[in-house]
């Protein structure tokens, strides 16, 4: 027979002056450890594809000046464009990358040099690489 034998199929003391602690309570206090957590998410974050800005031509400049001011002519009222913008990340660190899609322009703030969006948005004039206006059939 073990030293120990005779506690063996004994259960566990109960508390004299308070409750049991809730299994769930117990895993909630063990959460602050978690912060490895975080330390996977940088990881990841060092690792996703980034591109820099890139430099528009005089020539690209021109031509993005252009479709904004015909684009400008057509508001107020959604306009469908056809735009590639630099879309940085929204974890506030360095880096970005190219989005190209359709969406439609709700208004433009030539002061801000911004482009409203109908979902809310705002992009940039100098985010802008690529901008087109599509037809409603497109």
């Amino acid at each position: 027979m073990g030293k120990y034998d005779d506690m063996i199929d004994l259960a566990p003391p109960e508390p004299a002056r308070h409750a049991r602690m809730p299994i769930e309570a117990r895993a909630a206090q063990f959460a602050p450890f978690a912060s490895l957590i975080s330390f996977a998410g940088e990881i990841a974050a060092t690792n996703r594809e980034t591109s820099g800005r890139a430099v528009l031509s005089e020539e690209s400049m021109e031509e993005l000046d252009e479709a904004l001011r015909d684009i400008g002519e057509k508001l107020p009222g959604c306009v469908p464009v056809r735009i590639t913008h630099y879309a940085s990340y929204a974890d506030g660190k360095a880096g970005g990358r190219y989005v190209a899609e359709t969406v439609r322009v709700a208004g433009e703030d030539p002061l801000k040099r911004e482009l409203r969006l109908d979902d809310g948005r705002v992009i940039r004039f100098e985010d802008l690489y690529s901008l087109e206006e599509v037809t409603e059939d497109e």
